[in-house]
């Protein structure tokens, strides 16, 4: 009796274990990816009228962890590697559904000296400034220029 009370234990304790550790992949797949702690951004959002000029890209992965958005990137990269990117949503948002949807899209920035050379990097952007209203769980949806779906930023202040 005692070792299938054991046995018991044991398989509930590893089904636990196994359950937790999927629930918090998506963090840690994010944290990692980027090479950086989840508190080091590389940019702030912030809201405009009308979005810039940006050179083309393609957006691979995007994972949202409390105020920060890991975008994965692939680009022609410049020479020097020292390629810009900007987040840039729209003021004016459509408010007449739940939860608000934002306009938003990634800038890459112009540069002069451009290579053949394909790239892929993972941008940690603070999206705080994107939020419709600044209250705990506020819910917002960022409509992503060149990505399908619609992601949800629920508000942690």
């Amino acid at each position: 009796m005692n070792r299938i009370s054991f046995f018991h234990f044991s398989l509930l304790f590893f089904a636990a274990l196994a359950m937790t550790s999927c629930a918090e992949k998506k963090f840690w797949d994010a944290a990692l990816a980027a090479g950086k702690p989840l508190d080091e951004y590389d940019m702030m959002a912030r809201l405009a009228e009308t979005y810039p000029p940006s050179q083309n890209y393609l957006i691979t992965d995007t994972r949202i962890d409390g105020n920060a958005l890991f975008l994965t990137v692939e680009f022609q990269a410049s020479c020097s590697g020292k390629d810009a990117f900007e987040i840039i949503g729209l003021e004016a948002m459509n408010i007449d559904v739940y939860p608000p949807v934002r306009k938003v899209k990634l800038i890459h920035l112009p540069n002069s000296e451009t290579c053949k050379e394909t790239t892929t990097r993972t941008i940690v952007i603070n999206i705080r400034e994107l939020i419709s209203v600044k209250e705990r769980d506020a819910e917002t949806d960022l409509e992503l220029y060149g990505w399908s779906k619609r992601i949800r930023y629920v508000y942690p202040p």
